[in-house]
């Protein structure tokens, strides 16, 4: 299996047998399961305590065995409907795979600048940089994308600050295709109105800047923008 198609389903939590499957989706195959029938999913979901709510834009679907919600974190896959459910439905959108991914809560939480984002990509090489209004978006080659000839070596990753908590997004598409250049990258900014249009509006919550949480609720030290950009993207 491809190793970052693995590191995002190992995040999410996904079934043995789904996780087999999914090196596929972005080859246009369909993840099939025992029996015949495709991997379950939602055209919604809250995450983050209810705090962030996830819509898929039209055409694709949240895989609901990725859907992860933790005081420390929580994340979730989504990938075109029809490649999840094995169900064809004539001319479908371009195969990606988007994860989503949100920190815990920091009381005035500001939107980082797109080069700090771009700082903490490590190997990888920022193509572009936007700071948008409520957003930041980068296009990354490398660090991170499926190497090879199934995926494209370019994606996108954009955050944004959604009640406190840092949402980031990423978008990756097939070698070559056009979610790789602007139809990606809209596609990313799709999303993210979506999940700002749907996630509710909460009064600030009281929690210690200083301080972020683990996936067992531990508190732990926050120890930059690099630690918790690498949490954020998988």
């Amino acid at each position: 299996m491809s190793t970052w198609i693995f590191k995002i389903l190992r995040r999410g939590g996904l079934r043995p047998a789904l996780v087999i499957c999914a090196s596929v989706l972005l080859s246009g195959c369909i993840a099939q399961t025992g029996g015949g029938s495709g991997v379950p999913v939602v055209r919604k979901a809250a995450l983050a305590g209810g705090a962030v709510v996830v819509v898929p834009p039209d055409g694709y679907c949240l895989d609901k065995s990725s859907i992860t919600d933790r005081p420390g974190g929580s994340f979730a896959l989504i990938a075109s409907c029809e490649s999840l459910t094995g169900r064809r439905a004539g001319s479908g959108p371009e195969p990606a795979v988007i994860t989503v991914s949100v920190t815990s809560p920091r009381q005035g939480r500001e939107q980082p600048e797109a080069a700090r984002l771009a700082e903490a990509l490590g190997s990888g090489v920022a193509l572009s940089e936007a700071n948008g209004d409520g957003l930041i978006v980068v296009q990354v080659q490398g660090a991170g994308a499926l190497p090879g000839d199934r995926g494209d070596t370019r994606h996108w990753r954009g955050a944004m600050v959604v009640n406190d908590r840092l949402v980031g997004l990423a978008i990756y598409g097939a070698a070559g295709s056009d979610i790789a250049g602007r139809v990606g990258e809209r596609l990313l900014v799709a999303t993210a109105e979506a999940i700002r249009e749907n996630s509710p509006f909460l009064a600030a919550e009281r929690t210690v800047p200083q301080e972020t949480r683990d996936d067992t609720g531990e508190a732990v030290p926050e120890s930059g923008l690099r630690t918790l950009f690498g949490n954020l993207f998988p």
